[in-house]
Formats: structure tokens, sequence, C-alpha cells
């Protein structure tokens, strides 16, 4: 099912929950792309952390934050951390020596 809806753009809620039960995140890997530029990949983290920065600000305007937009803040931060695992993914095989 989880591969179903991950072929479909939509979340692998099974396995994230299977996740989050025994305490870990599940973040999906991202493949290095040899060709990225750090400086890129370096300002898509800049905008993916501001986005959940923004929507954490806004969810917290009123004092109260409501579980659609909990649900906003974390899509958010999940974007934000794909980007650090994508840099991450770069370096790494630059480290082995596999740019």
């Amino acid at each position: 099912l989880d591969a179903f809806n991950l072929r479909a753009g939509k979340p692998a809620r099974h396995i994230e929950l299977a996740a989050a039960e025994l305490g870990f995140f599940l973040a999906r890997a991202p493949e290095a792309d040899p060709e990225a530029s750090d400086v890129a990949g370096l300002c898509r983290i800049s905008q993916e952390s501001a986005d959940a920065i923004s929507a954490l600000s806004r969810a917290m305007a009123d004092g109260t934050i409501t579980p659609g937009e909990a649900r906003k803040v974390r899509r958010d931060i999940i974007d934000a951390q794909a980007a650090f695992a994508a840099l991450d993914a770069r370096l790494a095989r630059i480290e082995e020596g596999t740019p």
C-alpha cells in the first residue's frame, strides 16, 4: 500500500506510523545529483528552512497551533531536512572521491 501511495505522490503513512511508534523519524533518502551546484543546495536549504520557520510563525500567531497548521509545519520541516540530506549526499560522494 505504501509503495502504491509513493508512486502516486502520496505519503507512506504505514511506514511513517511504524517509524514514529519506534521513536524514529522517516525521511526519504535523496539521490546525490552530480550536476547539482553546492550553492543551489545551500539556497534550497535556506528557502525550505525559511518556509518552515514562516509556517510555524503563522501557526503560532494566534497562540494556538491547530492540527492542520501542525501538519503544514511538519511537511515544511521534512522538506528542509530533505534539502540538507541532498547536500549531505553530494558531499558524501565528494568525500568518497566520486563527485
